[in-house]
C-alpha cells in the first residue's frame, strides 16, 4: 500500500493505492477528489531525492511522464511509503489509450489480400554482364 498526500490550494489529502494500480488510476482518484473540471491532471511529486532501484523504473522528483500512466506502482519500488505529490489541472489534452497488440503463434502471415497462396511473386531482375546493374569496382 502506497500513500500519497496531495495538496492542491492549501488542502491535503490522503490517498492510499494498492502496488497493482497505475499512475492514471491515481489520477482519477485525484480528479474525483478534489472535483477537478479539467479531463486531465499532472502530478508533481514533492521528494528529496530520486528513488533507483536496479531494473525498475525511477521515480523521480518532479512531474511524472504521461508516458508512465499505464504503467502500475510495483514498476518502481515505492511500496509502503509516503510520498507528498501536488497536482496542475491540464486544459486541451486526452488520455489516448494503448491497446495492447495479440501477437499469434506460428509463422509470419503477411495482410490478408496482398499476397493469397499460390500467386507467383515476381523479382526484379538482373543481367550479370550488364555494367548498369554491376558495374565495375
Amino acid at each position: 500500500m502506497i500513500t500519497f498526500i496531495i495538496k492542491h490550494e492549501g488542502i491535503e489529502h490522503s490517498i492510499s493505492i494498492e502496488n497493482k494500480e497505475t499512475v492514471f488510476e491515481l489520477k482519477e482518484k485525484i480528479r474525483q477528489h478534489y472535483e477537478v473540471s479539467s479531463k486531465y491532471i499532472d502530478i508533481d511529486f514533492k521528494l528529496d531525492k530520486p528513488i533507483r532501484t536496479l531494473g525498475m523504473f525511477n521515480f523521480e522528483p518532479g512531474v511524472i511522464p504521461r508516458t508512465f500512466d499505464r504503467y502500475s506502482f510495483d514498476r518502481f519500488n515505492i511500496d509502503e511509503r509516503t510520498i507528498h505529490a501536488e497536482f496542475k489541472e491540464v486544459e486541451g489534452y486526452t488520455h489516448k489509450i494503448v491497446k495492447k497488440v495479440c501477437q499469434s503463434q506460428g509463422s509470419y502471415r503477411p495482410p490478408s489480400g496482398i499476397i493469397k497462396s499460390g500467386d507467383v511473386v515476381e523479382g526484379p531482375t538482373f543481367d550479370i554482364a550488364s555494367q548498369d546493374d554491376f558495374p565495375s569496382l
